[in-house]
């Protein structure tokens, strides 16, 4: 494999591009993600361990607790609201790009929502009540 490349579309553009760059093994673009792609994946996934975190402190000490070392902060449960947000906004910013699609996203939601209520979902659940 030669170190010179070719000009490619988004999806399929190696990261190693530029004048002096060195094309790396083939195991390193694996993935063919442009580094734009690969930083909107890892925003994504930073913000979906910090909702994850904000649900575990919940878990532990409730909604209604907070950081003794920053009160200003808010609560945990505005902590989880400000990281909700956040994926959201990681989401929104991968939809913009054409990374994912927003109407799949949404009946994928409804049918989630829908198998929840009334179907086998339901019977996964132990405290929820009727939601409709």
């Amino acid at each position: 494999m030669g170190s010179s490349i070719s000009k490619q579309d988004d999806h399929t553009r190696p990261f190693w591009t530029g004048k002096d760059a060195a094309a790396p093994s083939a195991a390193a673009n694996f993935n063919k993600l442009t580094p734009a792609e690969a930083e909107r994946l890892a925003i994504l996934a930073e913000e979906a361990g910090e909702v994850v975190q904000a649900v575990g402190k919940i878990l532990r000490h409730g909604y209604g607790s907070y950081n003794p070392d920053a009160p200003d902060e808010g609560n945990n449960c505005t902590m989880l609201e400000r990281e909700i947000a956040d994926l959201y906004g990681a989401v929104n910013r991968m939809v913009g790009a054409g990374d994912i699609d927003a109407g799949n996203i949404e009946r994928r939601r409804e049918a989630s929502l829908k198998r929840r209520l009334t179907g086998a979902g339901k019977t996964y659940t132990h405290h929820q009540g009727d939601l409709t």
